[in-house]
């Protein structure tokens, strides 16, 4: 039989009378996205840091390291979460997913414009100032936001393929990620949906072998697989670059693979552990920390050079700490305001799913 993205069989219908349970959470899944939201964070804050500190270049290798995990990464795990969803009704999609992103993603770049229209932005690519430049931005993302508007149109996009063979999608997403995240091609894209393009793969790969993916963790889950998988990525990221490999077109696709391979094997094998409690901490409220950080970051750039150029030391370690304040603030905003309507999830109420899957959170 042809695997596609949506089961032509109808899932499982709860009977009535009978009560729907959730399975149980998959904390090592929230670990791997925890890891990735993580390494996001680091990523802006490095860039907030270095344009008021000055320090250029001493945080570029780690940033280089884990750039094919980063967002590949995230978009594979949020392939994995959104295959329940991409099985329901449009009506449930478009008001429990699409919508909530949307309106997130509206929400917070309108507060990302009214907020930086204030407050000095350090950085060079500023988002821009007034209205302009703020409603061109629901359609051509200027901030970190626009992870939300691409994972919204890659849930449309799985829906409409859902009958489409997955072995037709996968390699043409395969080659256009190939194809975008190259130096040989020019693509004229906005950078944003160039990135949307380059993702697309991943989280079709996540919807595609989620099951395969859990299989994997649970025979896996142990070190040596985790760790020979994370030095095969170390080994062959060393030899992307030492034969400077990294500007063909698939590169950049083989390398994330491996990370993202690895990183789920390390997840897996410490997930449930005390040294991955944050991690899965940070993975269940990717929401609140990823539309947030930036801001948080922001401001605490401009009112440290408002005091003046940090030393040599302090900008080595304003990245960690700039981090830390992203992370830490995003988690506090969402136990005070987690549960308000229209905050971090759209104002009106979910509806629930007249042919609720079982076990749906698994």
């Amino acid at each position: 039989m042809v695997s596609s993205f949506r089961s032509t069989s109808r899932p499982p219908i709860a009977k009535r009378g009978h009560k729907v349970t959730a399975g149980p959470r998959l904390e090592w899944l929230d670990t791997a996205r925890g890891l990735a939201v993580t390494l996001v964070v680091l990523y802006h804050a490095v860039l907030f840091a270095e344009s008021i500190a000055g320090a250029s270049g001493v945080w570029s290798p780690v940033i280089r390291f884990f750039q094919p995990l980063r967002l590949p990464l995230l978009f594979f795990v949020s392939g994995m979460l959104s295959s329940s969803a991409v099985r329901r009704s449009w009506g449930w999609l478009a008001r429990n997913r699409i919508g909530t992103l949307l309106w997130c993603y509206g929400l917070w770049t309108a507060l990302t414009f009214i907020i930086f229209g204030f407050v000095p932005y350090t950085r060079p690519d500023a988002p821009g100032r007034g209205l302009g430049p703020m409603m061109e931005s629901l359609m051509l993302p200027h901030t970190g936001l626009w992870y939300l508007l691409s994972l919204a149109a890659m849930v449309v996009a799985a829906k409409l393929l859902g009958r489409v063979p997955s072995w037709l999608v996968l390699p043409v997403t395969a080659i256009l990620s190939a194809v975008v995240s190259s130096d040989v091609f020019g693509v004229g894209l906005w950078w944003s949906w160039a990135n949307t393009l380059s993702y697309a793969f991943f989280f079709f790969l996540g919807l595609e072998f989620r099951e395969g993916t859990i299989l994997m963790a649970r025979v896996y889950a142990r070190a040596w697989p985790a760790s020979l998988t994370a030095a095969c990525y170390v080994i062959v990221l060393g030899l992307v670059g030492y034969f400077g490999l990294q500007k063909f077109p698939g590169v950049y696709v083989v390398l994330s693979l491996f990370a993202i391979g690895a990183s789920l094997l390390i997840s897996a094998t410490i997930g449930g552990r005390k040294a991955a409690v944050w991690l899965s901490r940070i993975g269940a409220m990717t929401l609140p920390i990823y539309v947030t950080h930036e801001i948080v970051i922001g401001i605490l750039a401009a009112a440290v050079q408002a005091v003046g150029t940090p030393g040599f030391m302090l900008g080595l370690v304003l990245p960690l700490l700039f981090s830390a304040a992203g992370l830490l603030t995003g988690i506090w905003l969402n136990h005070v305001a987690g549960t308000v309507p229209g905050i971090f999830r759209a104002p009106w109420r979910a509806s629930p799913d007249p042919r609720r899957l079982v076990n749906p959170s698994t």
